[in-house]
């Protein structure tokens, strides 16, 4: 690690100004640089910000080295002034000498540079204490705009100025009688191992920035320069202190690194969208077939049961008990109804958990599409149960869930984004009540209709909310959780959404008995629901049709037969297999295509089928796990085509399919009429 050094550069040009700051770190500096390219711009750099040394061009188009030595002599008169150019002679650098300028470079031999800056802080190391001992003499003290204070050695401040006194916002009477150590500053003024202490070339002097507190108690940030004033014996006499206000610019970097962390936690939480859209898709996969198949015999093996008591009934009648024992042997439980009973009450039981993994699955697919601008009708009550779902398990250890989620008008939005919105507020609930006392607290979740609007209410029996917090907890970065447990994002992320969705947001909250957070979005019109609803086909009688099933899972392809059985099937196992049959056969009056597939996805089987089977491209129903590409979000955002999501709803299916194949026939039959 170099040097540290602050430069600012007056230079109109940026590859000038980079080849200055090479040299330098070639030369042992850690360089830091700005560059300026008028009077005004240097003034403002001079007065915020502390600087090393002043390396400046002789002429840039608006500013020259002569008008920008009368800036640095009017504000920071300490500062080494270099000039670099390679553009004028001697005689015009003897000139800027004589005129104030410390040394004179041509661009040509700029390997001197480190040397000169070295030699000039170390000279204006003297010059800053000559100086300061002369304004002691001068009275300069007084009147400098920077705030100035003589520290005695054991802390105290021995004299002000009124910059100071200002800065402070003390009289100055009051901050004479007060220690270092009552404004926040550090103790041990002697010493240059303070954190954030820069060691000067003059052993006399160092620098360090540091956190002040004014009299209300609020906070300054300063760049204070402090050099000893020695004592005849060459002891410490006394301290002069120079405080520059930086706290614009501390308050701009710490706001950089917020926004910095922010990103990166946008950029993790977009990277577990994306997993999270990986994973539900997944799991919707084989829970498509699994949870078809445990439905399909959940509901027949009833009936089973009831024909094995009827069969037993009818063997015993017929044969006598013993003589069913003797011939059946070992396997007379069989024919006993109590174990088949128990066999349907576990596919009950099993179809329940594979419920509870669909909910959780579509609430993972919900949260992956919080990026998606696409808005239509949404039930808040979908969003909101996908919300508990996922929030499960950070509710359970601390509070009841109480729903209370009345039926109303839809509401026009992103259900992913709804999905975000409501498990923050879950999660902030959740983390409002302590763990180990369940029974003892709730989280209640209601929905309702009122006045042309749809509101939902999430409530807590938890901390509550500071009173002196409440009307910030929106702000962007506001957060009262632990550092590294909060962004404080949340609630901001979340008054957006909901307003984007032309609603709107309100807390009300009471220390130690909870808060309560109310929506209030407009419910959508008939107007705006009604392009929805003409999307799904309506039912009508039932004919048989050409199906094309194109699917990499076999699962899923044997559990659409069973679905659309009656209906003549022909199967593809990728979306190359699919394009092969279609070359030869185009007959199909529904193609239902998966849209995730390696090597040739649904989308692009799509396209394929446009530029060579156009009158088959509306017919393509995309069966969808929930993971999209970026890609295939685009494509399916541009198309009318109708989606059936995994694992899907075998009624629905079977409707969509039923109404599909009865247009194809119907349009079909117009051609032949035509």
């Amino acid at each position: 690690m170099g040097t540290p050094l602050r430069v600012l550069i007056v230079e109109d040009c940026e590859d000038d100004e980079l080849l200055v700051s090479r040299e330098l770190r070639k030369g042992g500096y850690d360089v830091t640089c700005q560059r300026v390219e008028t009077s005004e711009q240097m003034a403002h750099a001079l007065r915020t910000q502390s600087w090393d040394v002043i390396i400046s061009d002789y002429c840039l188009p608006n500013f020259s080295a002569e008008a920008a030595l009368v800036v640095a002599r009017e504000v920071r008169p300490d500062l080494p002034f270099i000039i670099v150019s390679g553009t004028v002679g001697e005689t015009t650098a003897v000139s800027a000498m004589k005129a104030g300028a410390h040394d004179f470079l041509t661009k040509d031999r700029l390997v001197r540079l480190p040397a000169a800056v070295e030699r000039e802080l170390r000279e204006a190391g003297v010059r800053r204490d000559h100086r300061r001992a002369e304004e002691r003499l001068q009275g300069t003290f007084e009147r400098s705009a920077l705030g100035k204070a003589m520290i005695s050695c054991d802390e105290n401040f021995l004299r002000v100025n009124n910059a100071l006194a200002t800065l402070l916002d003390y009289p100055r009477e009051e901050l004479e009688r007060l220690n270092l150590s009552d404004v926040g500053l550090p103790a041990n003024a002697e010493s240059t191992s303070q954190p954030g202490a820069q060691p000067s070339d003059n052993a006399n002097s160092r620098r360090l920035e540091q956190r002040c507190l004014r009299k209300d108690g609020t906070v300054v940030w300063v760049d204070a320069s402090i050099s000893m004033i020695p004592d005849a014996e060459g002891g410490s006499q006394y301290f002069i202190w120079e405080f520059v206000d930086i706290t614009q610019r501390k308050r701009a970097e710490e706001e950089k690194r917020q926004m910095q962390a922010a990103l990166a936690q946008a950029d993790r939480l977009s990277s577990m969208g994306m997993l999270a859209a990986g994973v539900a898709h997944e799991i919707n996969n084989p829970l498509s077939y699994i949870l078809y198949n445990l439905d399909c015999l959940a509901d027949e093996l009833p009936d089973v049961t009831q024909q094995v008591g009827r069969l037993r009934h009818a063997l015993v009648r017929h044969m006598g008990e013993d003589a069913l024992r003797k011939v059946a042997g070992s396997s007379i439980n069989a024919l006993d109804p109590e174990p088949w009973t128990d066999i349907v009450e576990r596919f009950h039981d099993a179809l329940d958990g594979t419920r509870k993994i669909k909910d959780i699955a579509r609430g993972l697919g919900a949260f992956s599409r919080v990026e998606s601008e696409r808005r239509g009708s949404v039930q808040l009550q979908d969003p909101i149960e996908s919300a508990l779902a996922i929030a499960s398990n950070e509710i359970k250890y601390r509070a009841r869930v109480e729903k209370d989620l009345r039926f109303t008008s839809p509401v026009m939005g992103s259900e992913g984004k709804l999905s975000q919105v409501f498990l923050n507020l879950l999660i902030n609930a959740a983390h409002a009540i302590a763990e180990g006392h369940v029974d003892d607290n709730s989280i209640r979740v209601r929905t309702w209709e009122e006045g042309g609007f749809v509101l939902a209410e999430v409530s807590d029996s938890g901390s509550g909310i500071a009173p002196d917090h409440l009307p910030h907890i929106f702000e962007p970065f506001f957060t009262t959780k632990p550092v590294g447990v909060g962004s404080g994002l949340g609630l901001s992320i979340v008054k957006n959404i909901i307003s984007s969705f032309g609603g709107s947001i309100e807390v009300s909250s009471e220390r130690g008995r909870g808060t309560s957070f109310l929506i209030r979005l407009p419910a959508a019109t008939n107007a705006q629901t009604d392009g929805d609803d003409a999307k799904g086909p309506q039912m009508g009688e039932w004919v048989a049709g050409r199906i094309l099933i194109v699917d990499d899972e076999r699962g899923i392809r044997d559990a659409l037969k069973r679905i659309l059985k009656g209906h003549q099937i022909i199967e593809a196992e990728s979306g190359e297999q699919a394009r092969d049959l279609l070359i030869e056969d185009q007959q199909f009056d529904v193609v239902l295509c998966d849209m995730m597939m390696p090597s040739v996805s649904g989308a692009d089987l799509h396209r394929w089928i446009v530029a060579h089977c156009p009158l088959l491209a509306p017919r393509v129903v995309f069966v969808t796990g929930g993971a999209f590409t970026p890609s295939a979000r685009e494509y399916l955002g541009t198309l009318e085509n109708l989606r059936i999501d995994k694992p899907f709803n075998a009624a629905q299916t079977r409707r969509i399919v039923g109404e599909m194949v009865r247009a194809a026939k119907t349009e079909r039959g117009n051609e032949f009429g035509d």
